[in-house]
């Protein structure tokens, strides 16, 4: 996306932090050596606040799914066993 001028509505009063609005603003600015990186991006708190929280649920999901396929694959065996 190119974004060719620096003139977009404004977010609704109080529906986000100020951090998130700074950011937000940081990262539509007109020209492309004024915006953040993305390592700017990844160093800052608000940024690395969610993806922790990112991380810790998808580790959590990933946990749910290895117990899942672990009792699917048991139950499926012990299906066979009696069905032999």
């Amino acid at each position: 996306m190119k974004i060719l001028r620096n003139a977009y509505q404004p977010l609704p009063p109080g529906s986000f932090s100020r951090a998130f609005n700074q950011l937000l603003g940081a990262m539509l600015r007109a020209d492309p050596d004024d915006r953040p990186t993305t390592n700017d991006l990844m160093g800052l708190s608000l940024v690395k606040k969610h993806l922790e929280r990112l991380m810790v649920s998808e580790q959590a999901s990933h946990s749910s799914m290895s117990t899942l396929e672990s009792n699917w694959y048991n139950n499926r065996r012990l299906s066979d066993s009696v069905c032999s």
